[in-house]
């Protein structure tokens, strides 16, 4: 993933991705969360300026993909990060396993979205307002049940 912005024609970028990488392997090997931390904004952001500096008009239909990966390592670093081995029970792992699987699909889910969104011509009336409405209101739902569920595990 970090690697995306070299391959798709921005050699570049290659740097900062390599960067994030090594970053990453070092956080991951000492069990320094700042490593982590500062490996996944260096992806993103060479992500970021990939997009901001692309001589292109069209939209990235790989976004949501990127943005699934950058919660899927974020998930999993900070996960293997908590303790030592694990010895958790076989259930909780499943629950754990299930509930990445869920975050990365609404991360999907939710790109996607704000990807169509950017597609769509902007309007005025009331149609346009309500889907604002229900579109603020979907989001203030979802971060009560990520805030719910994160309570629960």
């Amino acid at each position: 993933m970090a690697g995306y912005p070299a391959l798709a024609g921005s050699f570049w970028l290659a740097g900062p991705g390599v960067l994030a990488c090594v970053l990453l392997s070092v956080g991951l090997l000492l069990r320094w969360h700042d490593a982590v931390t500062a490996a996944l904004v260096l992806a993103g952001g060479a992500y970021a300026a990939f997009l901001l500096l692309a001589e292109r008009d069209a939209i990235d239909t790989a976004a949501p993909l990127v943005a699934a990966a950058l919660v899927g390592v974020a998930e999993l670093s900070h996960w293997s990060l908590e303790r030592g081995p694990s010895r958790e029970p076989g259930a909780l792992v499943v629950r754990r396993a299930l509930r990445l699987a869920f975050v990365g699909l609404g991360a999907v889910l939710f790109s996607t979205l704000v990807l169509l969104a950017s597609y769509a011509e902007v309007g005025k009336g009331l149609a346009v307002e309500a889907a604002g409405l229900a579109a603020a209101l979907g989001v203030l739902t979802l971060l009560a049940f990520v805030a719910w569920w994160r309570g629960r595990v």
